[in-house]
This record gives C-alpha cells, structure tokens and sequence, in this order.
C-alpha cells in the first residue's frame, strides 16, 4: 500500500512539474495569412502497377495571381525521388496510370 501511495505522488510530481515547463514556454506569435499562403496541401495519392511509384497532386496559393495552383508530382514508394512533373500556370489534377505504369495520365485547367 506505502508503494502505491509513493508511486501515486511520485507521478503527481512528473505531472506537476511538466505542466509548469508548458505554461514556462514563451508565447509563440499568432498564425498569419502569409503564413497560410505557404502551406500546400498534398492528395489524391495514386500507386504506379508496379508499386514503386507514387503520382500525387500539389496544391499552393499563388499570392500574386490570386488563385489555387495544382501540380503533379511522383515519388518512390521509399519516399525518394520526389519529381514535379507538371509546371503550368494553370492547374493539373487526377493522376492515374496506364496499366503498365509506362504512362501518367491527367485532368488540367489549360
């Protein structure tokens, strides 16, 4: 019963002083719009045949121009060798490929 008693305050002590060190952390500043225009949003992830390739669509904001623009990129299943496969200035969407892999077909905004 004394173990369980001194194991209770022992983990009431670890508690206490964590949530101390969180409130001791200094503010951190306010999310801005800027900082929204620099996050992409990655979807709609589509396995090659074989399964070593990975087609997915990018998507950013284009601050100057106002718009959403969508890109198509592939990556090793290992997660190496990310490559941008469209460079529009429109959008592309929807990669699906051919039965043999040899091809990447897309829907695009041009």
């Amino acid at each position: 019963m004394a173990h369980r008693r001194s194991f209770a305050l022992l983990v009431l002590a670890v508690l206490a002083l964590a949530s101390a060190q969180l409130f001791a952390q200094p503010a951190k500043r306010p999310l801005k719009l800027d900082d929204i225009a620099r996050f992409r949003e990655v979807r709609d992830p589509q396995c090659s045949p074989d399964g070593r390739s990975v087609a997915y669509v990018v998507s950013s904001v284009d601050v100057k121009e106002d718009k959403s623009v969508s890109h198509i990129w592939t990556v090793g299943f290992d997660g190496k060798g990310d490559r941008q496969m469209t460079w529009s200035q429109d959008s592309e969407s929807s990669p699906r490929w051919s039965p043999d892999g040899k091809y990447l077909s897309f829907t695009s905004s041009r």
